[in-house]
């Protein structure tokens, strides 16, 4: 059948995923990451085909690769994926990005190096977009494997900067775990144990993004239905007892369509 990308038919459920969608947005309208200009998420299924699930990603790189390659001859994009969390046993966004959608210990948040199977299946989603006339490495930075860099035709570089996040919504409360090289460098007001805007913070301030695609999954959606959310409210307070979780100077919430023109344009799967 293939995959089908649709548009907001989901919803991102004002949880964690909701939560993400607004921290990375939040982040580039206030312009404190001033190389952030693209940001978006995608729900993924349950258990999609690995062969859906690189040409959905695929195409969206390759989207935005070209709309920002007019400005500058490297592009950094950032993908995020979760780890498990309530009946989702096995992440499929951190399967697929890592090998491992299980693992939730604080030492499998952040930059994690995949496995060498996603790797070859990383580097293949990128070959079947950019053609065979690209070398590959490991992407390096302070001693840390960021993810992966490709060198393509005509001087063009492009950097995806790999990054698993927790389902975690308890930003009230510091979990357990060592944490500490996530809550470094903040020159603004986070709430103590927001883990996720933590992680993402010390991570662009590393990375320094042109791109983010944060990827969830939602168990209710067809196996080969890939939906590009638009509509951003946030974490619901109802999770954090009635409290209003804090994004940076309040921004953030609305709608954000810098994903869904990409595949507008990008995409002959794209159904409305």
């Amino acid at each position: 059948m293939g995959a089908i990308i649709t548009l907001d038919t989901v919803g991102l459920g004002k949880y964690v995923c909701d939560h993400t969608a607004r921290v990375i947005n939040a982040f580039k309208q206030s312009n404190i990451f001033p190389d952030l200009e693209i940001t978006g998420f995608i729900h993924v299924p349950e258990k999609p085909l690995k062969k859906d699930f690189s040409e959905v990603l695929g195409i969206g790189i390759k989207g935005i690769f070209k709309s920002l390659s007019t400005k500058r001859k490297t592009i950094r994009i950032m993908l995020t994926g979760f780890t498990k969390f309530g009946k989702i046993k096995d992440n499929a966004t951190g399967n697929f990005l890592f090998g491992d959608g299980k693992s939730i210990t604080p030492e499998s948040f952040g930059f994690i190096e995949p496995l060498p199977k996603v790797i070859n299946r990383i580097d293949k989603m990128i070959i079947n977009q950019f053609g065979k006339n690209i070398t590959a490495s490991a992407l390096i930075k302070n001693k840390v494997n960021l993810g992966r860099v490709y060198n393509l035709e005509n001087d063009f570089k492009l950097e995806l900067i790999l990054l698993r996040l927790p389902v975690h919504s308890d930003l009230l409360n510091k979990p357990q775990g060592d944490y500490s090289k996530f809550y470094k460098n903040s020159k603004y007001k986070i709430l103590n144990g927001d883990i996720v805007q933590h992680i993402l913070n010390y991570a662009l301030r590393l990375t320094k993004p042109n791109a983010i695609i944060s990827l969830g999954v939602d168990s209710s959606m067809p196996s080969n239905y890939f939906d590009i959310e638009t509509n951003i409210f946030g974490l619901d307070p109802k999770y954090l007892n009635g409290s209003e979780p804090l994004y940076l100077n309040n921004l953030g919430s609305g709608i954000n369509t810098d994903l869904a023109y990409i595949y507008k344009i990008s995409s002959k799967n794209l159904k409305n």
